[in-house]
């Protein structure tokens, strides 16, 4: 098999929002159950979906580019996931970095800053959304059952 740039985008593209979703999920426990360590973990669960978050968004290029060899090639799609991803991936990126900033936080503390993560919750929540939007547009390229209207 071999492996060229769509195939490692289909890969990697749905780690920004099943990572975010699971990564939230376990800061909610977190907060719930107001372990600290629970809390942790999944700062650092999000913090590695910030991570996988780059190749998933450097193979799109690549993806596009194997595309644009079929004969149905159309960007009427294509430029719509591209632009939502952009939106995304700086918005996760953003809420990465205050992820890991909290961590460090806690760790040289010594102590649950619960501001600090409520505001990591709320904004992966909204990476989660966006990440949503961004999938959903991306499955419109190949799979025309996913559009509202036959094309």
């Amino acid at each position: 098999m071999n492996l060229n740039g769509a195939h490692l985008h289909l890969i990697l593209n749905h780690f920004p929002f099943i990572g975010t979703l699971f990564a939230s999920l376990v800061i909610g426990f977190g907060l719930l159950r107001k372990s600290e360590s629970i809390q942790r973990v999944g700062l650092v669960l999000f913090v590695l979906t910030g991570m996988l978050t780059i190749p998933a968004f450097l193979t799109g290029e690549p993806a596009e580019d194997v595309l644009k060899k079929f004969p149905n090639f159309s960007k009427d799609f294509i430029h719509p996931h591209e632009e939502a991803a952009e939106k995304m991936v700086w918005l996760m990126w953003v809420t990465t970095a205050f992820a890991a900033f909290v961590y460090y936080r806690m760790v040289k503390m010594g102590r649950p800053l619960r501001r600090g993560i409520e505001i990591v919750l709320v904004l992966a929540l909204i990476v989660l959304g966006a990440a949503a939007w961004v999938n959903s547009l991306g499955g419109m390229i190949q799979h025309p059952e996913t559009r509202e209207t036959p094309q």
